[in-house]
């Protein structure tokens, strides 16, 4: 097992995948996982800081109406009739009943706010980008921090120590950027 520490998300991904590249190349191993468990889908977005200043907005303030806007309505709690159970929600008035989750086209449409100059309301897609990327089904957060596990078995019939000491070679010569750090468990560890 290899614990690989970062903040960035994405770098995370890019630097496991590269570790996992050089892993590959050392006789002995497999089942080599970098770590991310099944990949889920998550929406990124990205917002111009300029451009929401000149809208009179803040980053906070798109990304927090976005989120509530996402969430959707909050149940106020469940109604049991006739064997089934019946979540139970408040509209007011007017309100949309909202029963699929929104595109990334209902989110670049959602009106944020109202120009300061002129008057017209701003939209996400006006002051951001949405995209839909992979992501992690799971990241865990070691001291603070993120941490991915990744991991591979001993192939039967090789010597472990031998396997081990391969390993600490090939990443050896591997430099991580500022900002990641990378400790040997496992196994390994405890042969060393």
């Amino acid at each position: 097992q290899i614990r690989l520490q970062g903040e960035d998300l994405e770098g995370l991904r890019e630097e496991a995948l590269k570790i996992v590249n050089i892993l590959e190349n050392v006789e002995g191993l497999r089942d080599i996982d970098p770590g991310f468990g099944r990949e889920s889908r998550e929406i990124k977005v990205t917002v111009d800081k300029d451009l929401a200043i000149q809208s009179g907005l803040t980053v906070g303030q798109v990304l927090g109406t976005i989120a509530s806007f996402l969430a959707g309505p909050s149940s106020i709690g469940n109604v049991r009739i006739d064997g089934y159970t019946y979540a139970l929600y408040v509209y007011e008035e007017g309100d949309e009943k909202r029963v699929s989750v929104p595109s990334i086209e209902d989110i670049e449409n959602l009106v944020i706010g109202v120009h300061p100059i002129t008057q017209q309301p701003i939209s996400v897609s006006d002051i951001a980008s949405v995209v839909i990327q992979p992501g992690f089904s799971s990241i865990t957060r070691i001291n603070a921090s993120r941490t991915l596990t990744i991991s591979a078995e001993f192939e039967i019939g090789y010597n472990a120590t031998l396997v081990a000491a391969e390993v600490d070679e090939a990443l050896e010569a591997y430099t991580l950027p500022s900002g990641y750090d990378m400790e040997i468990l496992g196994e390994n560890e405890e042969i060393m």
